[in-house]
């Protein structure tokens, strides 16, 4: 079970880099913010000879070389640290996601990119919150009783669910604007895997 797990990570960071790549630059410092088990940036640096930090609220690292802790709120780096970050699918775990992008912003000098889950109506609702439990909580679960990860606590509950414009306005009202936008829709369903290029509208305070 453990190597069927595995497995599907990293058939899912594959899909994600190959999505992400024709967006990142192929020199700068990158951070990851929501980190996970570590798969998104490993699969990234098969195709990108770049420097990443990761960073997560809890340490649930499979691979990689380890990670920095923050409390949900304070990225705890410098203003500018990094040249680009990556939150890919972390918003809807979060307390405040729009105090966290301004974060993302007050570190990153360029461009964050984004990748999140949106809805449209209410059966897709329905859709994402069982699809959120299953991939969230469910999931690490079973990852913590297979022994895939350490003994931590679990940080994959879904807080937050975001229709295309609600999660657009969040993404104004943290200080960013636009630059690319890319949606991908799941099975055919009113539920997408949206891609956004976001870059500072002011400098970061």
């Amino acid at each position: 079970m453990k190597y069927l797990l595995l497995l599907l990570l990293e058939q899912r960071a594959k899909s994600l880099a190959r999505r992400l790549y024709p967006h990142l630059p192929k020199t700068g410092r990158f951070l990851d913010i929501g980190s996970g088990t570590g798969h998104n940036v490993q699969e990234i640096k098969q195709l990108l000879d770049v420097e990443f930090v990761e960073t997560d609220v809890v340490d649930m690292s499979v691979v990689g070389n380890g990670l920095v802790i923050f409390d949900g709120k304070k990225l705890p780096f410098a203003d500018q640290e990094f040249s680009y970050s990556l939150m890919l699918f972390v918003l809807q775990y979060c307390d405040n996601p729009v105090e966290l992008l301004k974060e993302s912003r007050r570190v990153t000098s360029k461009r964050l990119i984004l990748i999140q889950s949106t809805y449209a109506g209410s059966f897709a609702l329905l859709i994402l919150r069982l699809r959120e439990f299953m991939t969230g909580e469910l999931a690490f679960k079973f990852s913590r009783t297979i022994n895939l990860i350490d003994e931590c606590q679990c940080s994959l509950k879904a807080l937050n669910y975001f229709t295309r414009r609600e999660l657009q306005e969040t993404i104004h009202q943290a200080g960013f604007v636009i630059r690319h936008f890319e949606q991908a829709n799941w099975f055919g369903l009113s539920l997408s895997y949206d891609l956004y290029v976001l870059e500072p509208s002011t400098p970061s305070l």
